[in-house]
């Protein structure tokens, strides 16, 4: 069975929401579906992007090792082409 998101545009998120958006796309070049999904909350998205910065005792390799096997879980194919990037 198949879910389908409605993924929110930055005019259908709430105004810090939308300044995260902004610094996303300034930073990264978009905005990443999940990111966005998590902005139909006030305080997902930031708190999960705290989340993903906070200190930690993998380095930024093995993170992205993680990161890499979940999307595989995940199938999803756009996160394991960007996460085998960012570890090459």
């Amino acid at each position: 069975m198949e879910t389908t998101f409605n993924v929110p545009e930055r005019n259908e998120v709430s105004e810090a929401n939308q300044a995260i958006f902004d610094t996303l796309s300034k930073s990264i070049g978009f905005v990443p579906n999940l990111y966005a999904n998590f902005a139909y909350s006030n305080n997902a998205l930031a708190t999960f992007l705290a989340a993903q910065g906070a200190k930690t005792s993998l380095t930024g390799k093995e993170k992205e090792i993680v990161n890499l096997i979940v999307s595989q879980v995940n199938t999803c194919e756009y996160c394991l082409a960007a996460h085998s990037k960012s570890l090459k």
